[in-house]
């Protein structure tokens, strides 16, 4: 019997109900930053009773967490019926299995489903940056997260990148590598040497070094960032990287639907949106990838990575006739809500029906889950 969304759902959410998940939280994304002492401390030791029992084979009752999962359920079904077309339409039984343990995550929470990211290799990316990569810690301040910037050297995890960013930005990108599609049973999806790639949404330059080293001297990346905060880092980082500078063109315009409109911004690092409603104390010009694709007649263009806060859709319908004409491969952020991941592959499957889509996910909480297309 072919299998189907909501009954693997409904498995999964049946299974992982009455167990309790423990060493599932990962503090780099979730500080504990502005949390008093006293309450870090009565959280750990609960966790650690807690996981002790569930070591002993006794099982807490779950009622406290009925209404939470209820309310997650309820956001959850009115998606159910794309969830089931995405379902079917993923070329690879990975790419399945994953979108339904992201949906069950996301409706269960850490406690009681464990991601396949949280493994063995996770944490040993995790000590690696720390140990390994890490050269200076705390030399940047930043509003997000914990706070702070650190230095690394990425020679000791085999790639030649020097940068400043956030221990997530050097664990996502390079060590997990979440642009880059590579799953048993499927085609790898990846830029190559020697592509063109569009790197919108570039922040502080460590997903545009990454590409610049993967498609080599004889390859492009334009990367497109507004944030005068985000492309001081960035212009810092290229400058850390005579040897793969050279092939990156930095655009200081924000991918859209549409050229030369200007939106408003707040400035926050990797969580800096434009938006539409006139809130934000800076602003930015628009310009989108059909415009930017016409230019230059005789420019190719090989691969798309899109995560940009929200704003994948609008930066798609204004992709529009470039994807048609160069079928690049697409790596495109849904994680942001629950209708991009029905609305996003819906809108790629118009545009290019010959599109092969897959899922990957590369954190072991609810973000960074990424559609990989591609006609190869």
């Amino acid at each position: 019997m072919a299998k189907n969304f909501y009954f693997e759902l409904l498995k999964r959410i049946t299974s992982d109900l009455t167990e309790h998940r423990s060493g599932n939280v990962d503090l780099l994304r979730f500080p504990p930053v502005g949390v008093p002492l006293t309450r870090q401390i009565a959280r750990r030791l609960s966790t650690f009773i807690h996981d002790r029992m569930a070591d002993l084979g006794w099982r807490r009752d779950n009622a406290y967490h009925k209404k939470i999962i209820e309310k997650n359920l309820d956001d959850l079904s009115p998606h159910l019926e794309g969830l089931e077309w995405l379902f079917q339409r993923l070329a690879d039984d990975v790419s399945k299995r994953t979108l339904v343990e992201v949906m069950a995550y996301r409706v269960l929470g850490c406690r009681h489903t464990r991601l396949a990211r949280c493994n063995a290799a996770f944490w040993q990316g995790v000590s690696d940056i720390l140990g390994k990569a890490m050269v200076a810690p705390h030399v940047g301040r930043m509003e997000i997260l914990d706070g702070w910037l650190d230095d690394y050297d990425l020679t000791p995890l085999g790639q030649d990148v020097r940068l400043r960013a956030h221990k997530l930005n050097v664990l996502n990108t390079f060590v997990l590598e979440q642009y880059r599609f590579n799953e048993p049973g499927a085609p790898v999806v990846a830029a190559d040497q020697g592509d063109v790639v569009i790197d919108g949404g570039g922040c502080w330059g460590d997903t545009t070094l990454y590409f610049a080293n993967r498609v080599g001297a004889g390859g492009e990346v334009h990367v497109f960032e507004f944030s005068p905060a985000n492309l001081e880092v960035m212009r810092e980082n290229l400058d850390r990287n005579p040897l793969l500078k050279p092939q990156v063109h930095v655009h200081e315009e924000a991918l859209w639907n549409v050229s030369g409109e200007t939106l408003l911004f707040g400035e926050a690092g990797p969580a800096t949106a434009l938006t539409a409603e006139g809130k934000g104390g800076l602003s930015a010009r628009t310009r989108h990838i059909d415009s930017w694709a016409a230019a230059d007649e005789g420019r190719g263009l090989d691969y798309i990575k899109l995560d940009v806060e929200g704003a994948e859709g609008r930066v798609l319908e204004g992709a529009r006739l470039t994807i048609q004409s160069h079928k690049p491969k697409l790596a495109v952020a849904l994680y942001h809500s629950l209708a991009d991941f029905v609305d996003l592959p819906s809108m790629i499957d118009r545009m290019l029906p010959e599109y092969r889509l897959h899922l990957g996910h590369y954190t072991i909480h609810a973000e960074e889950t990424m559609l990989f297309a591609t006609c190869e």
